[in-house]
């Protein structure tokens, strides 16, 4: 009966360690709520990233997002998200398709060119097989050079 005792102060004095650490982030006025940005600004230091932990990132964000293309697991948005991240011919972003690949020694053009080629492949032999994959899915997902 200790231990849970134990525990339950230990939470309760977290809650209110946060509840107090929150306090100095928002102001209440009467009817609303505003964000004490200066505040919270104050406790936030700056990010720096090293060229070599961004290199890691886009490496580590594209094979993420075209393992979900094949993954059981992965949701339809998620899927979709990889899809629209893959059509998007974006070089500004710092983490776009293009960049992501290309830091990866890959051409981003010549690989989603065959992404798309091996997903029209399997859509048509599904559709061989079950004969329910429509035509605007395999048109969708088909490139033509």
């Amino acid at each position: 009966m200790e231990a849970i005792t134990f525990q339950t102060d230990m939470f309760a004095e977290a809650l209110i360690e946060t509840e107090i650490k929150a306090r100095s982030f928002v102001e209440c006025e009467t009817n609303s709520t505003s964000y004490n940005f200066d505040a919270f600004l104050q406790h936030i230091k700056p990010l720096q990233w090293q060229p070599e932990e961004v290199e890691k990132l886009r490496e580590k964000l594209a094979k993420q997002s075209l393992g979900l293309l094949v993954d059981t697991r992965a949701s339809d948005e998620e899927r979709d998200d990889v899809w629209m991240w893959l059509r998007q011919d974006n070089f500004s972003e710092p983490f776009s398709y293009f960049n992501c690949l290309w830091s990866q020694n890959l051409n981003p053009i010549i690989f989603r060119d065959s992404v798309f080629d091996g997903m029209h492949r399997k859509l048509i032999e599904l559709r061989k097989e079950s004969g329910k994959v429509d035509d605007d899915v395999l048109v969708d997902y088909h490139i033509s050079i």
